[in-house]
């Protein structure tokens, strides 16, 4: 892949910048530049005063700081391959018309960029690679020399690197990874990396001639200490190749994380952003229709106060979210209102009139606010309906009793207590009632099981009661297990199997994960799963197991009998 170069270096001292002028002008002798090759001057003419004339006459008269960045230097490039797509290694060659497209796509890309902030750029055709050296004075908007204003921060050099590499996309020069943590060369560094040649083993090609007198083993010594010096460069050459080919490596590494992380990092932003949104909207959708802008569109007048408006035989003291006549005697605080009041109509015709006024979503918005304002106070006056448990019949009790205890196979004791404790009875069908109740003990829903199955009571509240018995009257800060099944039978079915060495345990009936108490449970060192060969409750063992990833499987008995106690205590 062939990639775009930027690279810039801050010069903060008038020294600094005479010595980088003179390397660019080539007005001293520089190493690894071919004298007999012209550099081009792209930006500037020959006849140009010094960089350093040109700088300070483009700051002008304003007071510099100390510290202040006088010139930024940048250095455009592009790959290698990108100049000799041929292959060729041979130092200054390159493709003329891909040179040519690069030089005016750079120089066209730093008039935009900069304008006239860039007083110099020279072109190097000298050296290995063809590269830009430009020089611009960092003048911000207002004319202050300003170097922070143009590169004071990661997000301004990124933007940069976008913008170069834009610039040479229709070259099929691509961009390095965005958001990479690899760090820029500076200039010298690079400058230095891109001008080195292959090593040429000169002394390798004419070994001196042996001596008539000399013999084997002085002549092999003679050649060794000859060479050694070449073959000492050859080795920390390519010592060095191998360590630049590692570093190559592990930034390449370090790009494609950071690569990834930067995805991340967007990925979240929009989703941030998403939601921000969406929480704008339904803010917006709470918020009234101000009652100001009704009024002026009901045909109202300011009175020479801002709040008080008449018209239509009407005088109002109006509030972007109030509004009342001056007697008091009609108010209100929604725009439904006030288009009634003044219009004299009903709801509906109010309706279209804000629709026709503000839009559809404008009337909707008013009356998702006069649809809450209109619950609020039903809330308010009207009674919380409480919960009526099925009438309880005493004579269908005993149907009841002998299927809990010969069909289900439930300990005597263990049915009689619950029926003492009101928990189970029987209704006018002849169908057991379990109770279900909050964690506090207030009853608010039940269960009927007859023929059919399980059956929820209506008005139960199926996610804040449940059907649970505690033994011996434990408190719920003594509770260290709670067992969880699919239904009331099966819960007792359970504490049937157990309950003779498990007095600090809860067993509760939960027929969905929706109905989970998980701030209650989160509290409760243990949690048991019953598990049992119906594949119908599989779906429901694994939604609890999700939601509740601390608690285990045991494994239940559809029927089971035990041994009975005489006396049996629940809560």
């Amino acid at each position: 892949m062939t990639f775009g170069i930027l690279q810039i270096q801050k010069i903060k001292s008038w020294a600094n910048l005479v010595s980088s002028s003179s390397h660019t002008s080539r007005d001293r002798e520089t190493l690894n530049a071919n004298p007999d090759v012209k550099n081009i001057r792209l930006i500037g003419n020959s006849d140009d005063p010094p960089l350093d004339t040109l700088v300070r006459s483009k700051i002008g008269n304003q007071t510099i700081r100390s510290n202040a960045v006088l010139a930024v230097e940048i250095l455009l490039g592009a790959s290698p391959d990108y100049f000799r797509p041929d292959g060729s290694a041979a130092p200054g060659s390159y493709d003329k018309e891909r040179l040519e497209r690069w030089k005016l796509a750079s120089v066209n890309w730093l008039s935009s960029e900069y304008g006239d902030r860039i007083v110099r750029a020279e072109l190097h055709l000298d050296e290995i690679t063809p590269h830009i050296h430009a020089y611009l004075v960092p003048i911000d908007e207002q004319g202050k020399l300003n170097c922070r204003a143009l590169f004071g921060n990661r997000y301004q050099l990124s933007s940069l690197q976008d913008s170069y590499a834009a610039a040479l996309s229709p070259l099929g020069i691509e961009r390095g990874i965005k958001g990479s943590h690899a760090t820029y060369t500076k200039i010298k560094e690079y400058y230095w990396y891109v001008n080195q040649e292959s090593p040429e083993l000169h002394c390798f090609r004419s070994l001196p001639s042996p001596l008539p007198t000399e013999s084997t083993i002085g002549y092999k010594q003679r050649v060794e200490q000859l060479l050694q010096p070449s073959v000492d460069v050859i080795d920390s050459q390519l010592s060095d190749r191998t360590l630049s080919k590692k570093q190559k490596r592990d930034a390449e590494q370090k790009a494609k994380a950071s690569e990834r992380e930067r995805q991340k990092l967007e990925q979240r932003l929009k989703e941030l952003v998403a939601q921000n949104q969406l929480l704008q909207a339904q803010t917006d959708q709470l918020r009234d229709l101000s009652l100001l802008d009704v009024a002026y569109e009901l045909g109202l007048d300011c009175a020479g106060s801002e709040y008080i408006w008449h018209g239509h035989g009407y005088q109002f003291n109006i509030t972007e979210s109030q509004f009342s006549d001056l007697t008091g005697s009609k108010r209100g605080n929604n725009a439904l209102d006030l288009v009634m009041q003044v219009n004299q109509c009903e709801l509906e015709a109010a309706q279209v009139w804000l629709a026709d006024r503000f839009g559809v979503q404008g009337m909707l918005q008013a009356i998702t606010h006069y649809a809450r304002e209109q619950a609020q106070q039903i809330i308010a006056i009207e009674p919380t309906p409480s919960f009526v448990l099925p009438e309880s019949v005493e004579t269908e009790w005993t149907a009841v009793q002998n299927y809990l205890t010969r069909e289900r196979q439930l300990p005597q004791n263990l049915v009689n207590a619950l029926h003492q404790s009101g928990l189970v009875y029987a209704d006018g069908f002849g169908h057991a009632v379990f109770v279900m109740r909050e964690l506090q003990g207030q009853v608010n829903g039940a269960i009927v099981w007859g023929t059919d199955g399980q059956c929820l009571v209506p008005g139960s509240k199926r996610s804040a009661g449940w059907f649970w018995v505690g033994l011996n009257g434990s408190e719920s800060s003594s509770i260290q297990r709670v067992a969880l099944t699919s239904s009331p039978m099966r819960t007792l079915e359970l504490l049937a199997s157990e309950y003779s060495s498990n007095s600090d345990t809860i067993y509760m009936a939960v027929d969905s994960d929706r109905s989970l108490p998980i701030n209650f449970l989160s509290t409760v060192p243990q949690v048991v799963v019953a598990d049992d060969n119906n594949p119908d409750h599989q779906q429901w063992q694994q939604a609890i197991m999700q939601l509740l990833p601390q608690a285990t499987r045991i494994r239940s008995k559809t029927k089971t009998t035990v041994q009975k106690r005489n006396s049996l205590e629940l809560n």
